[in-house]
């Protein structure tokens, strides 16, 4: 039978941490990083970004906690798209700039695909008419 840590007293613990050696106490700090490392690779997300002809252009590791917004920060910083230019899809859903996180979005799927469309001239738009309503006040 074997006790996870969260069903041994505190008490007992901090006996038996002090009771090991530097070098045992290395090599549980050691083992305690490697499944923290394994288990994050096991929650990360690897999405891939295809252009609307179907060429890849990005892999982008995620943290499944990331929201829509910070993926496209990421693909725009990537490929060089403005962000306010950039839309992604994924199967036939726009995905929009809210606070949904990936893990919701994408449910069990580890290697998601999305799919980037780019609208030229938004961001050129979106800035006349914002000098526009700045003359009219």
């Amino acid at each position: 039978m074997s006790l996870t840590v969260s069903e041994v007293p505190a008490s007992e613990l901090a006996q038996s941490l002090a009771q090991l050696s530097e070098e045992e106490r290395q090599k549980l700090q050691q083992a305690i990083q490697e499944a923290d490392e394994e288990q994050r690779a096991q929650l990360s997300l690897t999405v891939t970004c295809l252009s609307v002809a179907g060429d890849e252009k990005c892999k982008i590791p995620t943290d499944p906690c990331w929201t829509v917004r910070t993926l496209k920060q990421e693909i725009s910083k990537i490929t060089g798209t403005e962000l306010i230019n950039l839309s992604l899809l994924f199967g036939d859903k726009k995905l929009r700039n809210s606070d949904t996180v990936l893990n919701d979005l994408f449910g069990d799927e580890t290697a998601p695909t999305v799919t980037l469309v780019t609208i030229e001239g938004r961001a050129a738009a979106a800035s006349k008419i914002g000098g526009f309503w700045r003359k009219k006040k």
